[in-house]
């Protein structure tokens, strides 16, 4: 239990918070929700804290609920992902050569058991044990709820589709279980839509499983981070921030400043850049992007370009994208929330 408390304590050192001893906490709504870790950063006025929720819908529901009864501090959420069946769905439709398993997959099997083990092994192998980064390592080092687990893994099984094969000549045939929805899955797609910060575990090399939970080294462990794409979530890049909100459909170079200087503000200080060299002012950030031919003057405004566009793509599907989710969502929020306001106060004094 002392390496798997190592292990949380790690990361949230490396997000520059204080570690806790808090397993859950109680929201505006009166409801307790799960803590995995929690960490306070009193300079900055940030709470870190990973989620012991199922799901990103329900983490995503306690960051606001929680953010509702803390008003001077902003509250940052992620959530670890420990499995994704998905790697085992594609082994066996490599092996099988099909995503659809009925009577004759499983007659096949059946008879040639030891030719269908090896050829699990050595697909595995060959793609780097992905049965083990599915779901062995994550369970070894992490404290995590198994209960939490186990829903996760019956939401993910949940995607394989059952087709009954009993027709007019077969009367007895057993159902066929379609693989194809589960092969696809992205099980950190939904956090980033809400703006969570997913923590893949399932992706993590097991030498940083393992580094995370033996070494209290918060250098170290802010480097694995960042290789993961986990700490650009705290700690974004004001580049690829920038280029983000623009392929998001921040047009105007205005819009494009406020949103900027609203992040660190929203709890999310700025880290290094990645893209370009450092320059004198987020003012000038859209002008070096524009020179570099990052983003250029479209029809609308500001657009992304071939050479942005690549840059997009190396993050788009990351941990840290999560975070122009939850800033784009914040910001629309605020504005329906003025507009909605005004139109009221408008009816209120024309009497309607």
């Amino acid at each position: 239990m002392k390496n798997e408390s190592a292990f949380w304590r790690n990361i949230l050192v490396a997000l520059e918070t204080e570690p806790t001893g808090i397993r859950s906490i109680r929201g505006r709504s009166g409801h307790s929700h799960l803590v995995t870790a929690l960490g306070i950063d009193e300079k900055r006025k940030r709470v870190v804290m990973i989620s012991g929720e199922a799901d990103a819908r329900l983490a995503s529901l306690a960051q606001a609920d929680i953010q509702a009864t803390l008003p001077s501090f902003n509250v940052v959420m992620a959530r670890p992902i420990a499995i994704n069946l998905s790697h085992v769905a594609r082994l066996i439709s490599n092996v099988l050569g099909t995503t659809t398993i009925g009577q004759r997959e499983l007659e096949w099997l059946g008879q040639n058991q030891e030719e269908f083990e090896k050829q699990i092994k050595d697909i595995a192998a060959q793609t780097g044990e992905l049965i083990s980064h599915a779901m062995a390592t994550p369970f070894r080092a992490t404290a995590l709820n198994m209960i939490v687990v186990i829903k996760e893994a019956i939401q993910q099984l949940s995607l394989i589709e059952v087709e009954n094969n009993k027709t007019k000549s077969v009367s007895s045939s057993i159902p066929s279980f379609d693989i194809a929805k589960l092969q696809f899955l992205d099980p950190a797609k939904a956090d980033r839509m809400l703006g969570v910060c997913s923590i893949p575990l399932y992706n993590f090399p097991e030498a940083h499983i393992e580094r995370l939970k033996d070494h209290n080294d918060s250098d170290l462990a802010r480097q694995i981070l960042k290789d993961n794409d986990i700490f650009q979530y705290f700690f974004p890049a004001p580049d690829h921030l920038a280029l983000g909100f623009v392929d998001r459909g921040i047009f105007k170079s205005n819009n494009l400043i406020a949103n900027l200087k609203a992040t660190p503000k929203a709890g999310h200080p700025f880290g290094p850049y990645e893209i370009i060299n450092e320059p004198a002012s987020i003012k000038e950030l859209f002008q070096i992007l524009n020179e570099n031919k990052l983003i250029v003057e479209g029809e609308i405004g500001l657009e992304i370009s071939p050479a942005g566009e690549k840059c997009r793509a190396n993050v788009r599907f990351k941990p840290r994208e999560g975070l122009i989710s939850k800033l784009l969502r914040n910001f629309n929020m605020d504005v329906k929330v003025h507009l909605n306001l005004k139109e009221l106060l408008d009816s209120w004094k024309t009497g309607h």
